[in-house]
């Protein structure tokens, strides 16, 4: 009978599992795989109506301007589909070599400016109040106001101050 030779005790049992750092450092990479995939999958319903309304703040600074430089106000209109900007047209008077602005008859609609021509929302269905015009003037100074946006669970809302500065605030849920 011939004895092979039995490997020592200590190599036997070096190496029969995992170590508690190993376990730890695979359930901590469990964890922060899972919570980014959370974070990735939580509804962002209010994101579009949130860039809907930070665009919008955009475009009524950039009417603003526009009011200042040209002289014609523009009104703002919006409904559930979409939002567009309006505002009178230059005509001449024969008796006269100023022309005047009418709002009687074709009012300009932006339709051929690449910034404020009619936009649709990106948001679904959106509500808006108050849901009249709003008429942007060149008055530096005027009395603050504010719009909402609501897509029915979520409401935004951009605030004029009177400065003429314009803030989005997401308005919290009751």
């Amino acid at each position: 009978m011939t004895m092979t030779p039995r490997p020592p005790q200590s190599a036997q049992h070096a190496q029969q599992g995992f170590s508690l750092i190993e376990i730890m450092i695979v359930v901590v990479i469990i964890g922060i795989s899972i919570s980014a995939i959370g974070l990735n999958l939580s509804p962002q319903t209010d994101k579009a109506l949130r860039h809907d309304a930070q665009q919008l703040a955009e475009l009524f600074s950039l009417a603003q301007n526009e009011v200042r430089a040209d002289g014609r106000l523009i009104a703002w209109h919006a409904d559930a589909k979409g939002y567009r900007f309006t505002r009178g047209v230059w005509v001449s008077t024969p008796s006269s070599v100023v022309p005047h602005v009418t709002t009687a008859g074709e009012l300009d609609h932006f339709e051929r400016d690449e910034k404020l021509h009619p936009r649709r929302w990106h948001s679904e269905a959106i509500q808006i109040k108050p849901s009249h015009p709003i008429v942007l003037t060149s008055e530096w100074m005027a009395e603050p106001w504010q719009i909402t946006l609501s897509d029915g669970s979520n409401h935004v809302r951009l605030r004029r101050d009177a400065t003429g500065a314009y803030h989005v605030h997401q308005v919290p849920q009751p």
